[in-house]
């Protein structure tokens, strides 16, 4: 995958309409007197209209909704995308939660939701969809504001007859003029004869309007709202990313309290063209690091999804020296051939060790199989 990261200035105002208007290809964008956006005369409001002015430019092109296609079948998913030159999928989750007052505060998670659904998305599409070049961008950035607004923070007693208001911008036909206001010609924006004048705060103050949601805002100047991300990148044509068959602990396990423990794992992926199949090392540490326990091996390798499990008893180590009722240990599950080692898989959990070894506890006679490894490894 060859990858190339740059930035692109957003429109001002920097609100959606606008925005989504602006990443299409078009000749002309206009505001309409009712505050209505048109490119090339068309309005583009919505995705029909998206589809519109893209397929004008190019007939074998679409638009879809993320939502709409994230839980399509493969084949599903080919006919959307099959002879498609051009494909603009919209995810809209950021605004969707930002925009609310009661949800504003999850915006984090919500971007950070976005952008784990968009690289699965992409990568099943290179992988299912044959589609192999990429563009992601944004129709604009936000600011956020933890702590409540104060007066402070808001200007108010602006308004303008017929004006199209909004907490960081107001659009009308006369300029407002005051400290901490500047405002900019919407024909400069949209490079055409427009006489309405874009109004907005120099700094990250707002406009008091009614309603609530003041923490989350967009359509102003400042470089959080109009500096937006280009990542472009390019997948390598027949190549498949693979993964290693996952495992889990199936037991309910809170802690050790035995020298002789049996635990159950399930594999959780089938084996298939990007998951492979993996043979695992499974065994206890200590929180020093130290192997406390013999090795069993579990082969990840059924192609049936939550079926093959597996039992693996591990029995601590004659190396535990007085052991105190409160010490944790550690079980790790690896596809590596030493902790160490760089590559493969590993995970582990932190089990509490309620109980008290004997100094001279002999590994042998507590029935513990032993190997060559002088950890009872096989």
């Amino acid at each position: 995958m060859h990858g190339k990261l740059s930035v692109q200035l957003s429109v001002l105002p920097s609100y959606t309409r606008l925005g989504m208007a602006a990443l299409l290809p078009h000749k002309t964008l206009e505001m309409t007197d009712d505050f209505q956006v048109l490119a090339d005369g068309i309005l583009c409001d919505n995705l029909a209209g998206r589809q519109q002015v893209l397929q004008s430019y190019n007939p074998d092109s679409v638009c879809v909704q993320f939502d709409d296609i994230k839980n399509l079948k493969v084949a599903e998913l080919r006919d959307v995308l099959t002879k498609r030159q051009i494909i603009y999928v919209y995810h809209n989750q950021i605004d969707a939660r930002g925009d609310k007052a009661n949800t504003e505060d999850e915006v984090f998670h919500a971007c950070e939701e976005a952008v784990q659904e968009i690289m699965d998305l992409i990568h099943r599409i290179s992988v299912s969809g044959n589609t192999y070049h990429f563009i992601v961008t944004a129709d604009h950035g936000f600011i956020y504001k933890r702590d409540k607004l104060t007066e402070s923070d808001k200007i108010s007693g602006k308004s303008a007859e017929k004006a199209f208001v909004n907490r960081r911008f107001i659009v009308s036909k006369a300029a407002l003029k005051d400290d901490g206001i500047d405002h900019m010609s919407m024909g400069c924006v949209l490079g055409n004869e427009d006489n309405k004048v874009v109004s907005y705060p120099v700094s990250s103050n707002v406009f008091k309007v009614a309603g609530g949601g003041a923490n989350y805002v967009h359509g102003g100047s400042s470089p959080q709202e109009m500096l937006v991300p280009v990542l472009e990148f390019k997948m390598e044509r027949g190549h498949m990313e693979t993964k290693n068959a996952e495992i889990a602990l199936v037991s309910i396990v809170h802690k050790i309290t035995n020298l002789i423990t049996s635990m159950d794992f399930i594999q959780s992926d089938a084996v298939s063209d990007t998951v492979k199949a993996a043979k695992y090392r499974i065994f206890f540490l200590s929180e020093d690091n130290e192997k406390i326990s013999n090795e069993n091996s579990y082969v990840a390798d059924s192609r049936e999804e939550m079926r093959r499990s597996v039992s693996s008893g591990c029995g601590s180590h004659s190396r535990i020296r007085n052991t105190t009722r409160t010490s944790n240990i550690i079980l790790w599950f690896t596809t590596k051939k030493a902790v160490w080692s760089s590559g493969g898989s590993l995970s582990s959990w932190t089990l509490p060790l309620q109980m008290t070894l004997d100094s001279d506890f002999d590994i042998e006679e507590a029935g513990i199989p032993y190997g060559n490894d002088g950890y009872g490894g096989r």
